[in-house]
């Protein structure tokens, strides 16, 4: 059972990432902050739960930093644009402080990049 636990917000984050209904870009950041926090080794997780943990944490930053999930741009600009996500919720501040002035950031930086015309209609 403790096992099922572990992989249940792998899980439920497969089933949100691949949504075909709804735009997910701005809930990739998010879903992986989840699933770092899942990983979080407590004191009364038994020895394989914290070797199973340990093993997925490694896979899980192996993919973050292959894909730079908590570094990319364009990520951390869609999760800004998004009413459910902007405030970067369920991050410490000080990473949170850092999501948004990034956000903030590549916005002005796309918007300096627009035609006069894009201007216009913008």
């Amino acid at each position: 059972m403790e096992i099922i636990q572990i992989f249940e917000p792998f899980y439920n984050a497969t089933l949100e990432l691949s949504g075909c209904k709804y735009v997910t870009i701005s809930i990739v950041i998010p879903t992986f902050g989840c699933l770092q926090a899942s990983l979080l080794v407590d004191p009364n997780d038994s020895l394989n739960v914290r070797v199973l943990k340990k093993v997925l944490n490694y896979w899980k930053n192996m993919y973050t930093e292959k894909y730079g999930i908590f570094t990319n741009k364009i990520l951390i600009a869609a999760t800004f644009l998004d009413v459910r996500t902007k405030l970067f919720g369920r991050f410490p501040d000080e990473i949170r402080k850092e999501f948004l002035k990034e956000a903030k950031n590549t916005i002005k930086t796309i918007i300096s990049e627009f035609t006069t015309e894009q201007k216009k209609n913008f």
